[in-house]
């Protein structure tokens, strides 16, 4: 709740400072931060300050130091890590080669090799800070605290399901219109909606799919014994998507009902297909996890900065 106010002060301000800064600039980023709508502003700035805050909470909780944390780095992490990034960026190309071949979505070229280059390079960098934040919070402080008093499968379920749940805290597009004028009130109207939305944006589809990435970014995390293959895990998702909504114009009402039912829509994991990838990306690392425990460790879940499995 402090951080919903506290981005709900700022953020009015850091978005018309950058919009006046991007209105009378010709750079590329500044032109691309000027694209992003207000909503999007609070809820990155509203990170920001949980991040400044994850300290503080670690230190109430036990979990201070990056080590405790997770971001550990036993043999082999590295390569892990960019083998989880290429299974989570070949899971979502499959996605999308199969929303083109089917007619949900079209391809948009980019319009010349500075700015293929320019999108990668975003795309990536993006990727590889929402992994990494998101990771540290989600699977290295709330899975780790659940860990600490729960057994590993209901642990990473409860912590899957706050993951998925926080991913539905978004203004309702029809409270949101481009050209919305923004004042010092904006941002406590966003941060009430970014609550009192949860309910009524909730699908169905969408949740069970988050839930199981959730769930297996836990895994993937108890089995190594560190936080960066479920990072690489989640980046290659990011990367991909990110590259999908870049380049690709996805028509769900143009398709056929059947075609979107299969493949999934704009947000690509709200299909028959990419749900049944996501159910046997968790099975594998279930299977991975559990084999990593011992009978000792399955019986008493480690604490918090412990994860089952350090191999």
């Amino acid at each position: 709740m402090a951080t919903l106010l506290a981005a709900a002060v700022v953020s009015p301000l850091v978005y018309l400072a950058i919009k006046a800064w991007a209105d009378g600039s010709t750079a590329p980023l500044l032109a691309y931060l000027g694209r992003k709508d207000f909503p999007r502003y609070f809820d990155r700035i509203r990170w920001l300050f949980v991040l400044a805050a994850l300290p503080w909470l670690c230190r109430r909780t036990g979990l201070a130091g990056g080590r405790v944390l997770g971001l550990r780095v036993p043999d082999g992490t590295w390569r892990r890590t960019a083998t989880w990034f290429g299974v989570g960026a070949a899971m979502v190309a499959v996605v999308g080669a199969g929303q083109l071949a089917f007619g949900v979505a079209t391809w948009r070229a980019p319009t010349g090799p500075s700015t293929l280059a320019g999108g990668v390079a975003l795309a990536l960098l993006s990727a590889a800070l929402i992994a990494f934040f998101e990771e540290l919070i989600f699977r290295g402080v709330v899975f780790q605290l659940a860990w600490a008093t729960l057994r590993l499968l209901p642990a990473g379920l409860v912590a899957a399901l706050f993951f998925a749940l926080l991913h539905f805290q978004r203004v309702p597009g029809h409270l949101w219109a481009d050209g919305t004028p923004v004042g010092w009130s904006t941002g406590f109207t966003v941060a009430w909606w970014s609550l009192a939305s949860i309910p009524s944006s909730l699908d169905p589809a969408v949740l069970a799919a988050l839930v199981l990435a959730g769930f297996t970014l836990c895994l993937v995390f108890a089995r190594s014994g560190s936080l960066y293959p479920a990072m690489g895990l989640h980046a290659g998702w990011v990367f991909v998507a990110q590259l999908h909504r870049r380049w690709l114009h996805v028509d769900a009402d143009g398709a056929s009902a059947r075609a979107v039912g299969l493949w999934g829509g704009r947000a690509m994991i709200d299909g028959v297909l990419p749900l049944a990838l996501l159910a046997l990306l968790a099975i594998v690392a279930l299977v991975m996890a559990v084999g990593a425990e011992s009978p000792h460790e399955v019986g008493n879940q480690t604490g918090p900065g412990r994860p089952a499995g350090s191999s």
